[in-house]
């Protein structure tokens, strides 16, 4: 079912992206494959922190087999399509947004100097990894909480602690929305 579901959200961007007429909230498949990852995480995470397999070592090691070849790859590919394209301005725009993006904090580069929706955007050839940059600052700072919470916290107090944190990031979206 997770995969039917993760397989829904990533038609729903795909189509947005292709204005297809009737997609107008696509980008909200983003949101479905940050909770369907977050679940898949976080469920490895306790598993093997309940049972003492856990290992961060392993677990990074995972992250960056999974992630990084794709990524490489397209950044080599952008890079020589862009040799043969761009002007050398473009070119340095092109370089530092892929820098950015194989640093995972191209969310951050993208913030700063454009906003999602600019017409500019369909010129970014890196901005669709913001997602991926947030999943691999996610994968930075969960593993350990989850680690505490599960080592450190019973199990009653694990799920108030969840439920705590998930009303405060609620809260905290809400507040950062509203401006």
């Amino acid at each position: 079912h997770i995969d039917g579901l993760r397989s829904i959200a990533v038609i729903s961007v795909f189509l947005f992206h292709l204005d297809t007429p009737g997609i107008r909230g696509g980008y909200l498949g983003v949101d479905v494959f940050f909770v369907i990852s977050g679940y898949l995480i976080t469920k490895i995470l306790k598993e093997g922190t309940s049972s003492g397999s856990f290992s961060f070592s392993d677990f990074y090691a995972r992250r960056v087999r999974r992630l990084f070849p794709a990524l490489i790859v397209m950044a080599v590919l952008c890079f020589l399509v862009g040799v043969v394209r761009l002007s050398p301005s473009r070119m340095v725009e092109l370089s530092t947004s892929g820098i950015w993006a194989l640093l995972s904090i191209s969310n951050f580069y993208f913030f700063f100097n454009s906003g999602y929706f600019d017409a500019a955007a369909e010129t970014q050839v890196f901005l669709h990894t913001w997602s991926l940059a947030v999943e691999e600052q996610f994968y930075l700072i969960w593993p350990i909480m989850i680690y505490l919470l599960v080592s450190y916290i019973a199990t009653r107090g694990q799920m108030v602690f969840i439920i705590i944190l998930c009303l405060i990031g609620t809260l905290l979206s809400a507040w950062a929305t509203a401006f």
